[in-house]
């Protein structure tokens, strides 16, 4: 594997967190339709825990990063991650990456996420959609 390999994962996973900022701008426009936030925060989760390739069809926060940490472990163990920051997708904790998502969908849209409505992306959606839409 060469520098450019290494390079392509790492602007890949930036390219896929700067295209997630575009789903949360989606929110904003279209707070009070649930079904449309609900997409939007797949998408975002996707992007930022690499997995929009995989398209899995859970909605367990929990479940969508362990998926995100073997994908991520699998590329590490090829060296290509070796000096990528931490963000959502260089993060070695199923626990640290939810905490990040919720923190990050939090400061972004300026909404609180209870920790009991943070387990599954549609819980999510309705604490957002429910303090953007009054």
């Amino acid at each position: 594997m060469g520098d450019g390999e290494r390079a392509s994962i790492k602007e890949q996973i930036i390219a896929a967190n700067e295209r997630s900022l575009d789903f949360l701008q989606e929110i904003r426009e279209h707070p009070g339709d649930r079904g449309f936030v609900l997409e939007r925060i797949r998408q975002f989760t996707l992007h930022r825990f690499f997995l929009v390739e995989e398209n899995p069809s859970t909605d367990d926060v929990g479940e969508l990063s362990q998926m995100s940490i073997r994908k991520l472990l699998e590329v590490n163990k090829r060296g290509m991650l070796q000096d990528l920051s931490n963000n959502c997708a260089g993060v070695s904790s199923e626990t640290m990456k939810k905490a990040l998502l919720v923190m990050t969908l939090q400061k972004q849209l300026g909404v609180s996420i209870p920790a009991e409505e943070n387990d599954t992306l549609s819980q999510i959606a309705a604490a957002v959609s429910r303090q953007l839409a009054r």
